[in-house]
């Protein structure tokens, strides 16, 4: 839990530094955000109750539930601070990158912190002529890999 909420602290400071347009490279934002998610991508795709251990290791632990949910907050600050900087050039991966998170983790808190930052970018990519198609092959693609 320690590091989850150090964790949550660095997001913190990479929203404001984005926010006050700091010249902090946007490629490299997306790319710790994405690192930092991916880390607790394990705790939310566990098949248990809690994300971690069967569910009366959860309770005996009685740190399941807020484990989770610091991993959940984490992701999802993670995933608004993407969609904020990402940049026509990191759009493609950024989403690419959101859509797996929301074809993969089990927790219902998926739809919760992974789809406004995604809907963001399909906004985003509408508003260049080279990317408007790309909501639509991604879909295509997940429907696909998803066998619908």
């Amino acid at each position: 839990a320690e590091l989850t909420h150090r964790i949550n602290g660095l997001l913190v400071f990479l929203q404001l530094s984005a926010v006050e347009n700091c010249t902090y490279e946007p490629g490299r934002m997306v790319q710790l955000c994405e690192q930092i998610a991916r880390r607790l991508f394990p705790l939310a795709a566990h098949p248990s109750p809690e994300g971690l251990g069967d569910e009366e290791e959860c309770e005996a632990a009685g740190e399941g539930h807020s484990q989770l949910t610091l991993a959940w907050r984490t992701i999802r600050e993670a995933s608004n601070i993407i969609a904020m900087v990402a940049d026509a050039g990191l759009m493609e991966g950024a989403i690419r990158f959101l859509v797996e998170g929301l074809l993969t983790l089990r927790h219902p808190g998926a739809f919760n912190a992974l789809a406004e930052p995604l809907a963001t970018l399909f906004r985003k990519c509408y508003q260049v002529a080279s990317l408007a198609a790309f909501p639509k092959q991604i879909l295509e693609v997940s429907k696909a890999s998803s066998n619908f």
